[in-house]
């Protein structure tokens, strides 16, 4: 009687774990953690996808558009979106959405456009949703996908549904180093005076190669053009160049680095100066000799100014003087 139980139990289970979808894991392989550059590769990796072919939905800021991915015989697929995909894009927050037919490999749910441009999503080709127009999709697309997400949790739906978010972005690439307040040149570490090492950050991918140009800055002549490779470097990717300034005669130039593939957007420049930009030598101060204190430089205050005005003692003998020629006056004139 108990092993009639333990083997009922058991069909359960196994009964169970027949219809129940196999766990799947999604990874994206974008060029920095979940950020994108407009015009970049973006990829993604499915795993445990057991039930048949795929839906995979892209939606964003004015944007929205489906594919089709045939796992292999391990459930495994991929999928890219290419830089004519993605040069489309605009700033903002995107989400791919992967939908998985479930156990009966059938889809229930799905979504199409009307003729009016509104994204309808529909259970048994019956509409039971509607995402609103594709132009108006906002810069975060969190209530559509859950919208999505409620059309599966229907009775009598068995598909899944698994969301992936990530930002895309303008092309940037900046220099992280300080610039001089007064000139705006580029601030160099000290060391060897001929190396000149030029650093920054960039949201562009590993795949995607850089390039560093040196121009004279008055003539706009090129003198040095090479390529740079991002390095991938936590939250965000990195770039290095170093170069020999000694090739160079003394005056001022302009660095640019930037994406091979697009000549508008993705570049970062800067002013720098090999040698010393004249007017701006400092004198040192004199260093004092050992055993000797450093010189102490007096203040000379200014000497208080003399009053221009007369004092009240100094006009006393002025007025008794004029008082006595007065009374002279008057005098002569009772004789006269």
């Amino acid at each position: 009687m108990k092993s009639t139980g333990i083997i009922i139990i058991s069909i359960i289970v196994l009964f169970a774990l027949m219809i129940v979808p196999a766990a799947a894991d999604l990874t994206c392989v974008p060029n920095c953690p979940y950020i994108i550059a407009k015009g970049d590769t973006f990829t993604i990796n499915w795993t445990g996808m057991n039930n048949g072919t795929a839906t995979v939905m892209v939606i964003g800021r004015n944007h929205f558009h489906t594919l089709t991915a045939v796992p292999d015989a391990h459930g495994v697929f991929s999928v890219t979106l290419i830089p004519e995909v993605t040069r489309n894009f605009s700033s903002g927050q995107y989400a791919l959405v992967v939908q998985d037919p479930g156990a009966n490999g059938k889809f229930e749910i799905g979504t199409r456009l009307s003729e009016t441009g509104h994204i309808l999503v529909t259970d048994h080709d019956l509409i039971v949703a509607d995402l609103g127009l594709e132009k108006d999709l906002k810069g975060s697309v969190h209530s559509e996908v859950e919208t999505l997400s409620a059309a599966l949790r229907r009775a009598g739906v068995d598909d899944t549904l698994t969301p992936s978010y990530f930002l895309v972005e303008e092309p940037v690439v900046q220099f992280t180093q300080s610039r001089d307040r007064a000139t705006d040149y580029l601030i160099f570490e000290p060391g060897n005076s001929s190396r000149l090492y030029f650093h920054g950050t960039t949201n562009l991918g590993t795949q995607n190669p850089l390039r560093a140009r040196v121009y004279e800055s008055v003539s706009r002549r090129l003198v040095a053009d090479e390529p740079l490779p991002p390095i991938r470097n936590g939250a965000i990717n990195s770039w290095e160049y170093d170069m020999d300034s000694s090739r160079f005669p003394t005056g001022e130039y302009l660095i640019t680095v930037g994406w091979q593939n697009d000549n508008t957007t993705g570049t970062g420049t800067a002013l720098f100066f090999i040698g010393t930009p004249s007017g701006t030598t400092v004198s040192p101060s004199p260093v004092p000799a050992a055993g000797e204190e450093s010189p102490v430089h007096e203040t000379v205050q200014p000497e208080k100014p003399v009053p221009t005005h007369a004092s009240p003692v100094a006009a006393i003998p002025l007025a008794l003087g004029c008082f006595g020629l007065v009374i002279v006056i008057r005098k002569r004139s009772r004789m006269a």
